[in-house]
């Protein structure tokens, strides 16, 4: 799932297959859903602020303060009255008809105040759109020339005006004014993606999932300041890996590479398994974790640390949830591969990771993705020949709440995510 700023929060899209699935909690609970080839942005209107921000709760957190660092312990009662909700107001992406609204893979959102900005990585552009959801420009085209993209997939709309987007196929980041003029562009590191801060910051994240020899996972980001100027690389806390899968008919394949100098291995996170998250927030603050406890760190630009923790009950992982997923990555690697694929590694927990995303917002606010139990759907193909059927018709699939934190880590409650979002 990748995240990427936008005018009023985060925007997330998930890749499911052939289509995509895509919201962005926002200081006004906007959210953006969009299977297939449409795309739905939804707003919580300000006449249900009070089920979504109300006070509600009476147990503060415990706060535990040492030097620098302050610990957040939450106990599993909202702050607010109730749960939050998401309304729809505003919907872009048709299944036919004029092609600035035949949306194909959306990799990045951002916003103004007048203008919504779409990354189709099938189009090779940007995309603007009135907040109505009409059509106003495409900016950019696929090339390698000044303005132009090879594989763009990430955006931002900063304080004062511009629009980055990140191209990862050139490692460059372009600049424009908001009607798509280009201003300049500057070289990045490469990197798995890159997040755009609200003052004009980018950060270029290079994550990788291999242990090293301590048996621990790196993420490293790389800064520009809003001029283009590159700083020193920052560290983010190490962590245990997930639990991965490694294919079994590559190994050989592994061996040969390595034998040539080469660190080319294939694998894939365990379904359910506790995820390692890394993100910069839209003030440029770190935030780290993993899910095996519900605990993350936000580490600050003046140098302090807010570790924040919350108690939960596990979900559970229904056996044949389970095993309808491991089939599932099973025929989608044997069919990028070969029919030898075979499963090695961790194994399908018994228990759902804490959290699977954490969505830091421009009010300040933290948005904790949990999947919850998962239910069993009648109508599917249990073993469908084609893969890309486990994902069209799926046989289980994974409701998902948003836990908000404040800017000051306490909890204020859980906000449902509609039907459709995985």
């Amino acid at each position: 799932m990748d995240e990427y700023l936008e005018r009023d929060g985060i925007a997330t899209v998930e890749n499911t297959g052939r289509g995509w699935q895509s919201y962005s909690p926002a200081s006004h609970c906007l959210e953006v859903s969009m299977n297939a080839r449409s795309l739905v942005l939804v707003l919580l209107v300000p006449a249900l602020t009070v089920a979504c921000g109300s006070p509600g709760g009476t147990t503060e957190p415990e706060i535990i303060v040492d030097g620098s660092t302050t610990t957040v312990v939450n106990a599993d009662i909202p702050a607010w009255r109730g749960a939050g909700a998401l309304i729809e107001e505003t919907s872009i992406g048709s299944d036919s008809g004029d092609e600035a609204y035949l949306l194909g893979g959306i990799t990045s959102i951002a916003a103004s105040d007048e203008r919504i900005y779409l990354v189709d990585y099938q189009a090779v552009s940007v995309r603007a759109y009135g907040m109505d959801g009409t059509h106003l420009f495409d900016i950019g085209s696929e090339g390698q020339g000044p303005g132009e993209f090879r594989r763009p997939a990430e955006i931002g709309y900063t304080d004062d005006g511009r629009v980055l987007v990140w191209d990862q196929g050139q490692r460059r980041l372009h600049v424009f004014t908001p009607e798509g003029e280009l201003i300049e562009d500057w070289r990045t590191n490469r990197g798995n993606r890159t997040t755009i801060t609200t003052d004009g910051s980018a950060y270029t994240l290079l994550e990788n999932i291999f242990p090293d020899a301590e048996g621990l996972v790196t993420v490293r980001a790389y800064p520009h300041d809003p001029n283009g100027n590159q700083g020193e690389p920052v560290e983010f806390p190490d962590h245990p890996p997930p639990p991965l899968i490694e294919s079994g008919n590559q190994l050989e394949l592994m061996a040969v590479f390595l034998g040539l100098g080469a660190d080319w291995r294939s694998t894939m996170w365990v379904p359910f398994g506790p995820r390692v998250v890394a993100e910069i927030t839209p003030d440029g603050s770190m935030i780290s974790g993993r899910a095996d406890a519900y605990r993350f760190q936000v580490m600050r630009r003046d140098g302090s640390t807010m570790v924040v923790t919350k108690d939960w009950a596990p979900t559970p992982v229904a056996a044949a949830e389970g095993d309808w997923h491991r089939r599932r990555l099973t025929a989608q690697w044997r069919a990028a591969t070969d029919e030898s694929w075979t499963w090695l590694g961790g194994e399908v927990p018994a228990e759902k990771g804490a959290y699977k995303h954490i969505i830091p917002t421009i009010d300040g606010r933290f948005w904790v993705i949990r999947e919850m139990a998962g239910s069993r759907q009648d109508d599917c193909d249990n073993d469908p020949a084609d893969y890309y059927r486990f994902d069209e018709s799926p046989c289980w699939v994974q409701p998902f709440t948003a836990d908000v934190f404040d800017e000051e880590g306490r909890f204020l409650g859980p906000v449902p995510m509609p039907d459709g979002i995985r």
